[in-house]
């Protein structure tokens, strides 16, 4: 499974739900990225593509969504407050980017 190899590349397994799993990679007790595994052609994974590919062809999107993560890294303290702070905004902007 590749979150297993992931563990035994030296990523920490910070999280897992049904179908989902998320790691991270530290580097002097800082995390310096987030590797998310989902299940393919789970629902996780259809919206984490649909969301992908609006931000590829949607700059204001993009722009805006890029303005929400720096409000959110700098506001929240922890991974769960980091990632509730941005759903509001992913949700609306999928379903805007579907119309």
């Amino acid at each position: 499974m590749v979150r297993d190899r992931l563990v035994a590349a030296d990523f920490l397994l910070d999280g897992q739900l049904d179908r989902h799993a998320w790691l991270t990679r530290q580097e002097l007790g800082r995390r310096v990225c987030v590797i998310h595994v989902v299940e393919a052609d789970s629902a996780r994974w259809a919206r984490r593509i649909a969301f992908r590919d609006l931000l590829r062809r949607d700059a204001g999107a993009r722009a805006e969504y890029l303005r929400i993560k720096r409000a959110a890294e700098a506001e929240t303290s922890n991974c769960d407050e980091y990632t509730q702070a941005k759903t509001a905004t992913v949700d609306r902007l999928l379903r805007e980017g579907q119309t």
